[in-house]
């Protein structure tokens, strides 16, 4: 196994100082872990190697293949005007980009450093997001994040997320006042606690596993009902983001990251949650069992 020799100031004077041996196989994209576990890494690439902490080299959405992502808290995917937020660059390469729509006045406000310091949007009660185009969904298998707080509910189809195809579904909030965060699919309503999650950020997953025959709703790692998946979701699904699938309820709220992929495995998901909680300085919504519950994910 090769060692690796830097030369490095350490303290008064230069020395060639052996940090550590590199372990085996690449983790991932030629990336190579330290086995002295001295929290370093290195990315092999054409003809050099790069020094990396583990504090660069976290795991982010950018490891796995997503149908969609968008990031408010990244200014080089939003185009605002006049403090609007009128569009959402998609950061999966795909291009579906989400543009405002309202039922009466844009109000897309940017809050910048809201959040964990990061930027959100806030929407007030009558504004949405519309994708510009469909994303695919071939195997029937997706699973939907999303980052938000919800402010208030004033009707029983309030959503955070919905999609609009003949086998479609909404992430509701099943009340006139509360939001309980129940997914309405194709074959029916997941069940759930009467947890009302107005009024501080959580993780909302709506994870459609078509293979393993079920759906679920799941907040910050906890699943909250899941039913039977019979029905598969249409090939093509157009996403409509703090609105119900007929773009006649609106919560109001902040809306700050949004992760849309195809693969529902446990582990996959366990990562995309620990990523979001820990960006989004929500990390204490987790289980104590949750494997990043103390710490994000890293490559």
């Amino acid at each position: 196994m090769p060692v690796l020799s830097l030369g490095l100031t350490l303290g008064e004077g230069d020395a060639n100082v052996t940090i550590g041996t590199i372990g085996g196989d690449p983790i991932i994209d030629g990336v190579y872990k330290l086995e002295d576990d001295s929290g370093f890494y290195l990315t092999a690439a054409n003809d050099y190697l790069a020094f990396e902490t583990a504090e660069t080299a976290l795991w982010t959405p950018t490891r796995i293949s997503t149908l969609s992502w968008y990031d408010i808290s990244d200014n080089s995917t939003i185009t605002e005007a006049g403090g609007v937020v009128t569009n959402i660059a998609d950061k999966s390469g795909n291009g579906i980009s989400l543009t405002a729509n309202s039922a009466s006045t844009n109000n897309h406000t940017l809050l910048s450093a809201s959040q964990n310091g990061l930027d959100v949007v806030d929407l007030d009660g009558d504004d949405r997001y519309n994708a510009t185009s469909a994303i695919t969904v071939p195997s029937g298998n997706a699973s939907f994040f999303i980052v938000c707080k919800v402010d208030t509910i004033d009707n029983s189809l309030d959503s955070i997320l919905a999609t609009t195809g003949t086998n479609s579904f909404q992430y509701q909030s099943s009340s006139t006042t509360d939001f309980l965060a129940r997914l309405t699919g194709p074959n029916a309503t997941t069940s759930t606690t009467n947890t009302d999650y107005k009024g501080a950020y959580h993780i909302f997953n709506a994870s459609f596993d078509f293979d393993g025959g079920n759906y679920e709703s799941i907040v910050d790692g906890a699943v909250e009902g899941s039913v039977s998946y019979t029905s598969q979701l249409s090939t093509t699904l157009n996403l409509r983001v703090f609105t119900n699938r007929g773009q006649s309820a609106y919560p109001a709220g902040q809306l700050a990251e949004i992760v849309i992929c195809t693969d529902v495995s446990t582990t996959t998901r366990q990562k995309i949650e620990g990523y979001l909680a820990h960006k989004w300085g929500i990390d204490g919504n987790l289980d104590s069992s949750h494997p990043y519950a103390l710490g994000a994910p890293t490559i």
